[in-house]
């Protein structure tokens, strides 16, 4: 699929050519990064800094700062999750970090990419883990 867009400069190289070998309906996985914002939500803007000594237990503060950073994610990514929603994308992810994994048709991915809050897409690929054998000797 053919497209010349400024919106494909935030495809990194595999997904630029993916795209442009994938016929319209073929169905591709991309990673995204998102943020609806200008400027970064911080968390002190979803809720002032909590104090530790303010719960009973490590893990109640742990569960009110966890409770914290996905307010802040879902109002730094809002926006664009209802977007890539719209054009049946059904993201997942993004509610702890800035990363969604959208699966879609071509055109799908490509409309997507001209959203203002998708700043960056990658082709979803398997990552090629190597294991060295503590053990072993190389010369």
């Amino acid at each position: 699929m053919q497209r010349d867009s400024g919106s494909m400069q935030k495809a990194d190289q595999f997904l630029q050519e993916a795209l442009r070998n994938a016929q319209n309906d073929q169905v591709l996985r991309a990673v995204m990064v998102i943020n609806d914002q200008d400027e970064p939500v911080t968390q002190e803007s979803v809720c002032p800094p909590s104090d530790p000594s303010h719960y009973h237990s490590r893990k109640e503060y742990r569960q009110a700062l966890i409770q914290r950073q996905q307010e802040s994610m879902y109002l730094a990514h809002d926006d664009t999750l209802q977007a890539l929603r719209d054009l049946k994308l059904a993201p997942r992810g993004g509610h702890i970090g800035h990363s969604v994994v959208v699966e879609g048709t071509a055109s799908q991915l490509i409309r997507s990419l001209d959203l203002p809050g998708v700043l960056h897409a990658s082709l979803d690929q398997a990552i090629l883990l190597t294991y060295t054998d503590p053990n072993s000797t190389t010369e």
